[in-house]
Formats: C-alpha cells, structure tokens, sequence
C-alpha cells in the first residue's frame, strides 16, 4: 500500500522518482528560486505582450478618419489643400528654393540644433565648451579634426559621434552660424 502526501497525490519513498515525476511536497514557498523568478519574468513578457499588441490595437478603434490611413484629408479635402498649395511638388519645390537662397548661417542655424544640448542655443557653452565667438574657420577645423578621429580635449568622444554624421557643407554651415553668435 502506498501512502498519500496532503494533496492525495500517492507518495513513494524514493525523494528523486518524486521529483522526476513532478510530485512536490513542499509549499510554493519552498520551490527552487529560479521557478519563481522564471514564473514572474514570463508574466512581464505576457503583460508587455499584451500592452504592445493592444495599444495599436486601441489606436485603430478610435480612429475618427475610418478611410484615411494617415491623416483625416482626403477626397474633397485633399482637392482644396491641392488647389491652395499647388501639391506635393509645388511644396517641395518651394522648400528647395527656401533653402537655396537661405544663407550658411541660416543652414547651419537648423544644422546646429544637434548641438545645443552640450553647447547651448547661444554658443555659451554648458556640457561642452563655449561656442559663442569663435571664428568660423577654427570651428570648421575643429569638426574636421573630430570628424577624423582626433582627439582634442577631455570630450572628444562626445564630438566624435556627432561630427561622424555632418558632411562637409554641414560643417561649413555650422561653423558660419557659429561665428554669428
């Protein structure tokens, strides 16, 4: 005759055929510390599963444009923001001619926004060293030499980062909006 532990699950006396076959006489609390953690880490992936899967989900329900799958201006609306602004090439036309006759001060103004978080939007300097009063040709020197690599101060592995991004018109521009400062 076999006996029964407390759930009336049968009970043997070998402790590793009990184990085998799954038959646990311990509370949860006495469960090995990696069921636990396993157990709440996959309750996290099915509740961030569940967060990620829906909120798409709920942002299509609300959707107060059904046929649109952008914006709410098609059909007669998109007609008259055609006959207003010409369309999309006439929009895109006018920003290339803006941007044609928009100095290097002004390009590197819209260039330098990157910058501001270190350097500040006056040149002042915070993070990084001041800006303001420079000449244009050091400031063009500078992102050259970090473009390259160069090291140049303590933060050069700040600058090397963002000046890997800027093509060389870029730096001219910023070093242009620079000197305005």
């Amino acid at each position: 005759m076999v006996a029964a532990n407390r759930w009336g699950t049968p009970a043997y006396n070998c402790e590793c055929s009990e184990m085998a076959r799954g038959v646990w006489f311990g509370s949860r609390s006495q469960m090995p510390y990696q069921e636990i953690e396993m157990t709440k880490h996959t309750l996290s992936v099915i509740a961030f599963a569940a967060f990620a899967l829906g909120l798409p989900l709920w942002g299509m329900s609300v959707n107060q444009h059904p046929e649109a799958s952008v914006h709410g201006c098609y059909g007669e609306c998109y007609e008259t923001w055609k006959q207003e602004t010409g369309g999309l090439l006439a929009v895109a036309q006018a920003q290339a001619a803006e941007k044609a006759a928009a100095s290097p001060a002004e390009l590197g103004q819209l260039a330098y926004a990157g910058c501001i978080a270190c350097h500040g939007a006056g040149g002042e300097g915070g993070v990084g060293p001041k800006l303001a009063g420079q000449a244009a040709t050091d400031i063009a020197d500078k992102l050259l030499r970090y473009k390259n690599g160069e090291t140049l101060g303590s933060q050069s592995a700040l600058m090397w980062g963002q000046a890997a991004t800027l093509s060389p018109v870029d730096i001219e521009n910023i070093a242009a909006f620079v000197e305005s400062l």
